[in-house]
């Protein structure tokens, strides 16, 4: 365990150390590099259709030349096959995955303007995010009752999906300081541009990919970003990582964060909340709870026999006589946000 605890520390520090050095290099001589450049930086969820839509009215206003756009862990190989798809209708649709809706129209959008997507990560080889793997396993030993082993399995997640988004921001930066350069050498038309005007479309999980561009030497920077995101506890601590924050994962904060997951999912999925919903009553009913609360509700589930005949009722069930008022109908879930003033 003594040895466990040191890789842990250490795994930790790096992460750190990774985001502060991003965040702390000189970038003085960039100055000039994107002097022609009006960046538009707009954040936002990015899965349903409705999450790409309000870019059809940034196209009007502002113009854009080329959309930069999310391609996570990509090589310089599979964005510029992903390019050509998003602008050539012969191709088909672009992602076949959850994000499918939004990236349906985001090509929608790209084809009607004429704009030049261009996605922003290009690796040398493909950085595959890490598996579910560990997340599996702890939602299981959740199950059986062993919460120890859960939180050991869960706090494995948060730290290796913690790496991937600091390589990730890392090296999107590096990208941002000489875009104008990419841009004009890749599209030579661009260079008789007096200005070029580029969006920067990425999911609210990456707000501060803008803190810096003040530094990269951009003719002018536009940010836009919703004002009512709700972070989960996951998505909090992985941004903590990305701004060179990450504090130690203590079993008691692994617990809360792997709780507040399985809250939100209950609310959303068998109750049909939104995202950001299931996340505002999930954080709340989070502050209220005791940190033993983890430990206790797991040890109980995992006693229920096998064929207990309606699970998600017996564990509405043991998380209520936890103290967790857990809503389970669209008409408590309303009354909650009610009652507490969630907006």
């Amino acid at each position: 365990m003594a040895e466990v605890n040191k890789r842990r520390r250490r795994l930790i520090k790096g992460i750190a150390a990774a985001a502060s050095l991003a965040l702390l290099a000189p970038h003085g001589r960039n100055k000039l590099r994107n002097g022609k450049i009006h960046i538009l930086f707009q954040f936002s969820a990015h899965v349903t259709k409705e999450d790409a839509a309000q870019l059809d009215e940034t196209m009007d206003a502002f113009k854009p030349h080329v959309i930069c756009y999310e391609n996570a862990g990509a090589s310089t190989e599979t964005a510029d096959e992903f390019d050509r798809v998003l602008i050539d209708k012969q191709r088909g649709r672009a992602s076949s995955t959850r994000y499918a809706d939004y990236m349906a129209q985001l090509e929608r959008v790209i084809r009607k303007h004429g704009v030049i997507p261009y996605g922003l990560e290009r690796f040398e080889k493909v950085v595959a995010p890490p598996t579910d793997k560990d997340k599996d396993e702890a939602w299981a030993r959740f199950t059986y009752g062993e919460p120890e082993k859960a939180i050991v399995a869960h706090r494995q997640y948060l730290l290796a999906h913690a790496q991937f988004q600091v390589k990730r921001e890392n090296h999107i930066r590096a990208r941002l300081e000489r875009l104008q350069e990419e841009l004009e050498e890749r599209f030579p038309h661009l260079q008789k541009e007096p200005e070029i005007r580029v969006v920067v479309k990425y999911g609210t999980g990456h707000e501060g990919l803008h803190n810096r561009s003040s530094e990269m030497g951009f003719k002018a920077i536009t940010v836009q970003k919703p004002t009512d995101t709700v972070y989960s506890l996951t998505e909090q601590y992985w941004n903590s990582a990305t701004a060179g924050k990450a504090k130690e994962l203590t079993d008691e904060k692994v617990g809360q964060i792997m709780l507040n997951n399985i809250l939100a999912g209950q609310l959303r999925e068998k109750i049909g909340l939104t995202t950001r919903d299931a996340d505002l009553i999930s954080n709340h009913l989070i502050q209220k709870t005791p940190g033993s609360a983890f430990r206790k509700i797991s040890r109980e589930f995992g006693k229920l026999p096998d064929n207990v005949p309606n699970p998600l009722q017996e564990f509405h069930s043991i998380i209520r006589r936890n103290g967790i008022p857990m809503p389970t109908t669209k008409e408590e879930a309303q009354a909650y946000k009610q009652k507490h003033s969630l907006h």
